[in-house]
C-alpha cells in the first residue's frame, strides 16, 4: 500500500492518493487528502501529512482526519520532513532542530539538536536509532546521526537525500556523478562499508534511448520494510516538470513495480511511502 502526492516538488502541497498494489498490479488508487510528506503510522492503519508546512494532519486510510495540530517554530522558508516512529511524529527542518510530537494529542514531547544551521534533517527510522540528512555548506555531504549512540555523526561521503532503513542499520543516498545527477544511489551500513551501487536504468525498466535526462528526485526506504526502496523517477532534473512515475524496488529480490497504471503518462505523482504486506479495504474502516 502506497502514498502518492500529485506534485512535482517535495516542498509543495498536492492531492494525496492511497494506492493498493497486489501481486505487482495496481488494484485501486483513491484520493484521500491534501498536503505533502505523507507517511504511514507504524501499524499501517493511518497516515500523517503536512499542509502549508506547519499543519500536521493524522488521517485514517479512507482520508477521515482524526487529529490536526499546528507545529511549533516553523517558518514559511523551512523545508519540513515528517516521520512517524514508535514514539510519535518527528518533524525535521532546514536547520539543526528536530521535534518529536505525541501522535495521540499533538503535544511537543522533545526537541533534539543535530549538526548546525547548515544541516538539513530527513527521515527518522522506525526504531528511532538513526536519522539521515545532508550538509549543504560548504559542499553537499551525506550525513547520518545515530540517536541511540549519543547522536554520533556518520559521514557517508558526497551526496544528498540520506534515508535510514527502518531498523536504522542501512543508509541510502543519491550520488552526484558528472553528467548524470540522481541516477545512482549508494547503500552503506553503519561501518561505512558500501554494500551496493544501484543505477537507475539497471533497476527500473526504462529503455535508455527513450530516457535522456531521466533521474529520480529522491529515493528512500519504506517506513516498515528493509527490502523496499521508494523511487520517484521522471524527466528534467531538479523539478521533474514533465512527468514523475512512482516505483518501489525490492532490494532483496531485485524486482521493481510501478505504482501507477500508466507508465508513460505526463502525470506527476511522487511516492512518499509504501507499507509492505498491507492492503486497505472498506471492511477495515468499519
Amino acid at each position: 500500500m502506497g502514498l502518492l502526492i500529485d506534485q512535482n516538488n517535495w516542498e509543495k502541497d498536492g492531492d494525496v492518493y492511497r494506492v493498493d498494489l497486489e501481486r505487482g498490479t495496481v488494484r485501486t488508487t483513491v484520493r484521500v487528502s491534501y498536503g505533502r510528506c505523507a507517511r504511514f503510522s507504524p501499524d499501517g492503519a493511518k497516515f500523517v501529512c503536512l499542509e502549508n508546512q506547519d499543519i500536521v494532519k493524522i488521517c485514517n486510510m479512507d482520508g477521515a482526519e482524526t487529529l490536526r495540530f499546528k507545529a511549533a517554530e516553523v517558518s514559511a522558508a523551512d523545508e519540513v520532513v515528517c516521520s512517524w516512529t514508535k514514539s510519535g511524529i518527528w518533524l525535521s527542518y532546514a536547520g539543526p532542530d528536530m521535534h518529536l510530537y505525541d501522535s495521540r494529542n499533538g503535544t511537543l514531547v522533545k526537541t533534539v539538536r543535530l549538526g548546525d544551521r547548515r544541516w538539513i534533517g530527513r527521515h527518522v527510522c522506525l526504531e528511532e536509532t538513526a536519522v539521515g540528512g545532508q550538509q549543504i555548506e560548504p559542499c553537499a555531504r551525506a550525513l547520518a546521526f545515530l540517536l541511540n549512540d549519543n547522536n554520533r555523526k556518520l559521514d557517508l561521503g558526497d551526496g544528498c537525500g540520506v534515508c535510514p532503513s527502518p531498523d536504522g542499520l542501512l543508509f541510502t543516498h543519491n550520488l552526484w556523478e558528472k553528467g548524470r545527477p540522481h541516477q545512482t544511489m549508494r547503500i552503506r551500513n553503519r561501518a561505512l562499508n558500501t554494500l551496493q551501487y544501484l543505477y537507475l536504468f539497471d533497476i527500473l525498466p526504462y529503455p535508455r534511448k527513450e530516457s535522456q535526462g531521466w533521474c529520480w528526485n529522491n529515493q528512500k526506504w519504506s517506513s516498515n520494510s528493509n527490502d523496499i526502496i521508494l523511487i520517484s523517477a521522471g524527466n528534467s532534473f531538479p523539478q521533474l516538470t514533465r512527468c514523475i512515475i512512482p516505483w518501489i524496488y525490492n532490494y532483496k529480490t531485485g524486482i521493481s513495480h510501478c505504482l501507477h497504471v500508466n507508465q508513460r503518462s505526463n502525470d506527476r505523482r511522487m511516492l512518499h511511502d509504501f507499507y509492505e504486506g498491507r492492503l486497505w479495504s472498506e471492511e477495515e474502516s468499519t
